[in-house]
Parts: structure tokens; C-alpha cells; sequence
């Protein structure tokens, strides 16, 4: 699953993505919250896009639901990868299975949202034709619209960002033949681009003592890690190796202004989805 095109980082819209300010402001909140290293392979399910080029699709409908899961500490949602990946071609006005960017899908999550899988589902080959009524589609997204996205800069600002439990980042890089191990301890450039959803810390951590990040990827269960087929950890090594790589773009997504919080404590919340 190497030379993947799911992703050409050629096609991104960096006007945009520059135009997501925020990630000063995070990386000032260092040291001012109880950082938190959850696991959420109880919770999101692995996807698996199977032959198309679907995969931004797949990490930001991922990522959505991760949101979705912290805000309503623990509850579950499917929410739709074909119209996270249709709708993002849309925007960029491709008609084939040739992929989608992250800049594309920030917008779809922000201007308008994902609906339950069950109302658009994952079809079993390439397929453009939307499901009727449409009008039922954009009432089930609405609720589904994030708050906040920012670009992700630097090591400090991803970090903060998982760390303080506000949400994913959206990612789109290179990804190299290396990249398919469980472990990703340096980042090795490939001829293809991919994206994946990086949701949260977890307990393993280098020997300075900076945490790895859980990643879902969308392969299904023939890649990552042999205990939690489908996940990968990346070190803070890959992770500032990534950032100064011209082809990544991270940005990190939080907020559904719809879904009513359910109050409980960060501590709780740690418990209930600890390893």
C-alpha cells in the first residue's frame, strides 16, 4: 500500500490552511492543564477504504468522531466516509477516484458537517451519485459542523493540542514504505501521499520522556500494530521530522457546537478510556 495517491499534497489549498490562525495561542496553554494520554482504540472503529482513494475522507470522518466521542465523554458515532470524501472533491472539482486534500475536508467540517454513515454509506466501488432526499443529508450534518480548526506548526502545538484533550488533527503527508509499522519511531518520505487521523498522547514515551501519538489509519486490519491491527504510534521524532517536510499539512480540529456536552471531569474521562 505503498505510492498511495489518496492524498496530493499538490492540490491543497495553502492560502487556506495559513488563514487557520490559533496555534500560538495553543502552544501558550503549555503547562497550564492536567495533560491527558487516553486511548481510543476502544472506540473508533478501524476503517478500511478498500481499493479507492478515499482516505482523507476516511481520517476526517475519524476525526469527527473523536470529537464527537470527547465532547459526549465515551459516546459512539459512524459518521459518513463517502461524503467526507465526496463532498471534499467537490470543493476541488474532481470527478474520479484520484483522491481529496485536508484543506477540502477542514471546510466540508466546518461549513457543513458529516450525517450518520447509514444515511451515505461506504459503497464497495468508486461511486458519485448522492443519496436522496438531500435534503436529509444536510440536516443530519448540521449537528455534526466543528467549531475550531487551526494549523499545526510545530511540536509544542501538536502536543498541547492532543494533550489537552480538545480534539484530532487532520493530517496529510508523504508516506514512505516505513511508515506502514506499527512504531513509527522516524518519519521516511515515500512517492504518495496519505492521510490519517491522529487523535490523542498515549504512554509510551522516548527517552526524554515526550510522549508518542495514536494514529488510526484506514487500511483495515493488515497494517499497524498486531495487538490493535489498524493503529500506528508516531514519535515525537517523526512527528517534528513530518513538520519540517514540505508536503505535510496538519490541522487540528475540535468543537461540535450542537452536541450538548455531557459534564464530567477530565480525570473521568481519562479512566473510562485508559488502555
Amino acid at each position: 500500500m505503498s505510492d498511495f495517491t489518496g492524498y496530493n499534497p499538490a492540490d491543497e489549498d495553502q492560502d487556506f490552511i495559513a488563514s487557520l490562525k490559533g496555534s500560538d495561542e495553543i502552544v501558550q496553554m503549555m503547562g497550564s492543564y492536567q495533560e491527558v494520554r487516553l486511548d481510543p482504540r476502544k472506540l473508533i472503529r478501524v476503517e478500511n477504504q478498500k481499493s479507492m482513494g478515499s482516505c482523507q475522507g476516511q481520517a476526517l470522518s475519524t476525526n469527527l468522531e473523536w470529537i464527537y466521542c470527547i465532547q459526549t465523554a465515551g459516546k459512539t458515532i459512524q459518521l459518513s466516509r463517502m461524503q467526507a470524501y465526496i463532498m471534499s472533491q467537490d470543493m476541488n472539482n474532481i470527478r474520479s477516484d484520484s483522491g481529496s486534500v485536508v484543506s477540502s475536508g477542514v471546510k466540508l467540517a466546518l461549513e457543513f458537517g458529516l450525517a450518520p454513515e447509514s444515511l451515505w454509506p461506504y459503497p464497495q466501488s468508486y461511486n458519485r451519485q448522492k443519496p436522496s432526499p438531500w435534503s436529509e443529508i444536510e440536516k443530519q450534518s448540521e449537528p455534526h459542523k466543528i467549531g475550531r480548526a487551526i494549523q499545526i506548526k510545530s511540536w509544542d502545538a501538536w502536543r498541547t493540542w492532543l494533550g489537552s484533550g480538545q480534539g484530532g488533527i487532520h493530517t496529510g503527508i508523504s508516506w514512505g514504505n516505513s511508515m506502514n509499522k506499527a512504531i513509527i519511531e522516524t518519519f521516511s518520505a515515500g512517492g504518495g501521499g496519505h492521510s490519517v487521523a491522529a487523535l490523542c498522547l498515549s504512554e509510551r514515551v522516548d527517552s526524554a520522556g515526550d510522549p508518542y501519538s495514536f494514529i488510526a489509519n484506514s487500511w483495515g486490519e493488515s497494517f499497524g500494530s498486531r495487538e490493535h491491527p489498524g493503529w500506528h504510534e508516531w514519535s515525537p521524532t517523526a512527528i517534528k521530522q513530518m513538520l519540517r517536510h514540505p508536503h505535510t499539512t496538519f490541522v487540528g480540529l475540535s468543537d461540535m457546537p450542537a452536541v450538548k456536552p455531557r459534564p464530567i471531569s477530565l480525570a473521568e474521562l481519562k479512566e473510562g478510556l485508559r488502555i
